[in-house]
């Protein structure tokens, strides 16, 4: 039974992401039927209570912004179901921490089985023209129709360097080298470009850091650079021909930088406090129409992007954070990451610690350029994720 949930994450992340929403708390469910869990359970939850301290001002300051949201019965609802995904999160991660590594390495075989299979059925559904996902699908959505599988891909590739190399320092060769084969095929051939830089930044995380093992500190310390430095990175001011080129050849590219110009101006506004939990979807002025047309190769009369100045979330986790939060909030979410991120270095071996900073750069790179960071189902995965690069830590490090 433990396993049955491993095997499924990699298809319901490609073929209906929104059901990772609730794999995450069916992962905790599965684990209890692991004989050390239950029995070793109060001494695990005191350990998860331990490690939830970490993030409790953090989750407290979710409640307190609903107080001055823009709609605050929508936060307080939001705050709780970001905590109930967070707690399952940390349970997991503690699990997969001090689960025996002989009952631990069924766990990663699992999942790799399930991720080889759906990433060769994206493949080949790829290369033949999407035909299932015309299948699937009940109406066009403007967008590729490789555009289904982008959030499954982006996924993939936050733990695929990881896992292929635990699953190989564990013995288990033909399966990393597939998992890896597979994966790699359905993310490059996919149209996800924050899943291919994601896959690029940690494999080059994964090999600087183990050639060079104290670099792995960095990671902390980019990530404090980056959440806290984001508005004052802005506004990106791009030239008139770098703007026409962008227009041309990466209008979405462009309307990220109008986004995120816009929302340091509104980030200027409230700058301590923020505009609340979920205020993105409800800024006054981010449902205003931008166009962006073409102006050499393509006749300027032509729109080439139709879209909001907002729409529904910055695409930056950072600047998010910052809009709804405030310098207060950014601070406790820096303060509370960088805590577990060190201590995690420096409870798992130097080797295994490099498996954690893949993924960590690699979430950093998707979450910096799509989605918005309190969407669910990226939630439940980025902690998914947390908890895999932990046991491939475990299974490829030398002192598990």
């Amino acid at each position: 039974m433990p396993v049955i949930p491993w095997a499924l994450l990699g298809p319901v992340a490609y073929l209906a992401p929104l059901g990772a929403t609730a794999m995450l708390p069916v992962l905790v469910l599965a684990s209890f039927f692991e004989p050390h869990v239950r029995t070793n359970f109060r001494w695990l939850l005191k350990r998860g209570l331990i490690s939830a301290l970490v993030w409790g001002p953090f989750a407290a300051w979710l409640f307190a912004s609903s107080i001055w949201a823009l709609d605050g019965s929508a936060a307080l609802l939001l705050a709780v179901r970001l905590s109930l995904l967070g707690a399952c999160g940390l349970w997991l991660m503690v699990t997969v921490r001090h689960v025996p590594v002989e009952a631990l390495a069924k766990w990663p075989t699992t999942l790799a089985l399930g991720l080889s299979a759906i990433a060769l059925l994206v493949s080949l559904d790829i290369l033949s023209g999407c035909m299932l996902v015309r299948l699937l699908q009940s109406r066009p959505t403007g967008a590729p129709l490789a555009d289904a599988y982008s959030r499954g891909s982006v996924f993939h590739a936050l733990i695929l360097v990881p896992l292929s190399v635990g699953l190989w320092r564990m013995g288990r060769l033909r399966l990393a080298l597939l998992q890896a084969a597979l994966g790699c095929a359905a993310i490059l051939l996919g149209v996800q470009l924050a899943a291919k830089m994601a896959l690029l930044c940690g494999l080059a995380a994964l090999v600087a850091t183990l050639r060079f093992p104290v670099l792995r500190w960095s990671i902390p310390v980019l990530l404090a650079i980056v959440i806290l430095g984001a508005p004052f990175a802005l506004p990106v001011q791009p030239t008139p021909s770098e703007q026409c080129w962008l227009s041309e050849h990466k209008p979405s590219a462009l309307h990220r930088i109008l986004i995120w110009n816009w929302v340091d101006q509104r980030i200027q506004e409230r700058l301590w406090l923020g505009w609340g939990l979920d205020a993105s979807r409800r800024m006054p002025g981010g449902h205003t129409h931008i166009q962006i047309r073409g102006c050499a190769e393509v006749p300027s009369n032509v729109v080439i992007l139709d879209n909001e100045i907002l729409p529904l979330h910055p695409h930056n986790a950072a600047l998010q954070i910052w809009l709804e939060l405030g310098g207060v909030g950014a601070l406790i979410a820096t303060v509370s990451a960088v805590m577990t991120l060190t201590r995690l270095f420096r409870v798992v071996a130097p080797r295994g610690a490099s498996f954690v900073a893949a993924t960590v750069f690699s979430a950093l790179v998707g979450a910096l350029i799509s989605f918005g960071i309190w969407q669910e189902w990226w939630v439940a995965l980025l902690l998914t994720a947390g908890a895999i690069s932990i046991m491939a830590a475990r299974i490829g490090g030398k002192n598990r």
